[in-house]
């Protein structure tokens, strides 16, 4: 199967770019691979533009999400920090006596 998907990306795109985008579409789906070469190379080639087109819209939908989760990452820390700073563990006196009975 590797050979096959790596025959049809140079088959049908020179760029990498392109063989990223194709790939995309065959891993969500949206090109159904049939294993008939010709097949597969044709279906791709006619679907191209929109196939790279929704890769490209995929790709910066992506980049803004980033930009985002970055942006709020101070605020995020800022808030989480009471719960996320680890405390000092002092045990209870019960417990300690219940594992190491004093005086005896």
């Amino acid at each position: 199967m590797k050979n096959y998907l790596l025959t049809v990306l140079e088959k049908c795109s020179d760029e990498s770019f392109g063989q990223e985008a194709i790939e995309w579409a065959i891993l969500s789906g949206w090109v159904k691979l049939t294993y008939r070469l010709d097949d597969d190379v044709q279906t791709i080639r006619s679907q191209y533009d929109k196939l790279t087109a929704a890769y490209r819209q995929r790709e910066s939908e992506l980049a803004q999400a980033v930009e985002v989760g970055s942006a709020l990452n101070p605020l995020f820390e800022a808030i989480l920090k009471p719960y996320l700073t680890p405390k000092p563990y002092k045990p209870s006196p019960k417990i300690c006596e219940t594992l190491i009975p004093m005086g005896k």
